[in-house]
């Protein structure tokens, strides 16, 4: 299966966001795509977001690809990640930063775990929980940049760079689990959009300070675990 990572620009405007969104989602179906996630903090609305995840779901429904759309509401300061199938369903509407729990969810026959934002840095065994419950790969969306004394990497796992793109190896390898990382198309980005393996190998990336598509052909392993979704976690 191939999967894709979109990696927008941070606080991208709500009047050009949706029109970015739909040349992207169509781009990735024209590659067989079948899943395809959003950096976060990317996609803000100061409204009710409801119609724009509707407007995605006919999006996914038309391009026949599963969509994971992270929406920051600008008013209440949360994000929220609608996790949508091929069909056009909407399989549900997480909000991480509220539950602290991090979903499990099952498209096109796979099992994907799923973090946001900052977790995945700063939470050790944020990943555990999610291998457990039958998850294949984990999806990470954030929006991380670097503050003033922190150093962007020029090469990917640049040693004068700061610890993110070496943090995701770890977590790779402690939770031996691939993570597919989407984070913002920014001068200061913390990491590279990527997949890293569990062996710390970096399978690809996006050139840094690019916004656009990142795909990947993934074979997802044999397992003995079924998919357990975030409602039968404990």
């Amino acid at each position: 299966m191939h999967i894709g990572l979109a990696s927008l620009p941070l606080d991208h405007g709500s009047s050009d966001v949706l029109d970015t969104v739909h040349a992207l989602v169509r781009q990735a179906s024209n590659l067989g795509v079948g899943v395809l996630c959003f950096s976060s903090r990317s996609i803000t609305t100061s409204e009710d977001p409801t119609p724009l995840i509707h407007d995605a779901a006919r999006l996914a429904h038309d391009c026949r690809l599963a969509l994971l759309l992270p929406v920051f509401d600008a008013a209440s300061g949360q994000e929220s990640v609608a996790v949508i199938d091929a069909s056009g369903t909407i399989h549900a509407l997480y909000q991480p930063g509220v539950s602290h729990c991090y979903p499990v969810f099952e498209l096109a026959g796979r099992c994907f775990g799923l973090v946001l934002g900052e977790a995945l840095w700063t939470q050790g065994d944020c990943l555990r929980p999610l291998v457990r419950h039958g998850a294949q790969i984990v999806f990470h969306s954030h929006g991380t940049v670097l503050d003033g004394d922190g150093i962007p990497p020029r090469t990917w796992c640049d040693p004068d760079a700061s610890f993110h793109e070496k943090a995701l190896i770890c977590r790779s390898a402690e939770a031996r689990i691939p993570i597919a990382s989407v984070g913002p198309a920014h001068p200061r980005q913390a990491a590279a959009t990527c997949v890293v393996a569990p062996d710390g190998s970096c399978l690809c990336h996006q050139p840094y300070n690019q916004p656009g598509l990142l795909t990947h052909h993934w074979e997802s392993p044999a397992s003995d675990f079924a998919c357990l979704s975030s409602s039968s976690m404990p």
